[in-house]
């Protein structure tokens, strides 16, 4: 999702694909944290980091509308329910040529739902997204303009381009699939299919 977020014009850290060492998890202290980290043997994605940056609270101070409704409208296409009030998963970083701090997407691990359950993606296509506690949520935001800008903007050409950049490694063995490539065309059908539907899931008027 980073990269289509990219694509779409939105600020995220830049992508890097990271060999972790589980040696790591021997310092840790909490079992729990070293569970997480010996899970994460071999290859992995990471974001750079950004010094400096802090974390975005939701009322103070508020962000650019039009960014807002763009953000809110990328989270309801991708089903992204990790970003809400108690953990929005923005950051605010100084951009080139801005004064003021922008706001920058991390942390994706909660969208694309559908693919936890393949035999049933097709039933998610026009899944209407729950706005009432999104981290950006608020009733001026003019979301239709962000779907006439967003929408027509999320092509199959486009789509290819972003499932391409993942390793074959992530996508072997998926259960239904006989290919890395087979999964790749999935994802393009499905989210092509949910840019042409947005009426059904994106709301006339947030709540």
């Amino acid at each position: 999702m980073g990269e289509l977020a990219r694509h779409l014009g939105l600020r995220v850290p830049e992508l890097v694909l990271v060999d972790f060492d589980p040696s790591v998890a021997a310092g840790e202290p909490h079992q729990e944290v070293q569970d997480l980290l010996r899970a994460s043997t071999g290859l992995n994605l990471g974001m750079d980091y950004l010094p400096g940056a802090a974390d975005f609270a939701p009322g103070a101070p508020d962000p650019d509308p039009v960014e807002s409704a763009r953000i809110l409208w990328l989270d309801a296409f991708t089903a992204n329910v990790d970003r809400t009030v108690h953990s929005s998963n923005l950051m605010t970083w100084p951009t080139s040529g801005h004064h003021e701090p922008r706001l920058w997407l991390i942390d994706h691990g909660a969208s694309l739902v559908f693919h936890h359950r393949w035999e049933s993606a097709a039933d998610a296509v026009g899944k209407a997204y729950d706005f009432r506690f999104h981290a950006l949520g608020s009733p001026d935001l003019d979301l239709a303009a962000a779907d006439a800008e967003l929408a027509p903007r999320v092509t199959p050409r486009l789509l290819r381009r972003v499932v391409g950049a993942v390793p074959d490694t992530w996508l072997a063995d998926e259960p239904g699939f006989g290919t890395p490539d087979e999964v790749r065309e999935a994802y393009v059908n499905h989210l092509a299919a949910r840019a042409q539907v947005s009426a059904q899931w994106l709301p006339k008027e947030m709540p």
